[in-house]
């Protein structure tokens, strides 16, 4: 279980990295396709890192990856969530 946790742990950086990109995003709407790849770009390199630094301290990988793809998951519907609301408005 607290492995799946150390793995899940990363969907604080993925909502921070959302943050930063909706910023970018107000600031700087006529690039939203190149700064959308910028946002995939970050979140890999993130998720990458986080996963390989953390895997030594992990006893069952494949539950911490669990955990990984997990933060994936409700990291994606939280930028769903939060660019669909800033398109509403």
């Amino acid at each position: 279980m607290q492995d799946f946790l150390l793995g899940s742990g990363i969907v604080l950086i993925l909502i921070q990295v959302t943050g930063l990109i909706q910023l970018a995003l107000r600031k700087y709407p006529e690039y939203f396709l190149g700064i959308i790849y910028g946002m995939i770009l970050i979140d890999g390199v993130a998720v990458i890192g986080w996963a390989s630094l953390l895997k030594p301290y992990s006893n069952d990988h494949i539950l911490m990856l669990g955990g990984v793809g997990f933060a994936l998951l409700m990291s994606t519907i939280h930028k769903i969530k939060k660019f669909l609301t800033q398109s509403t408005k």
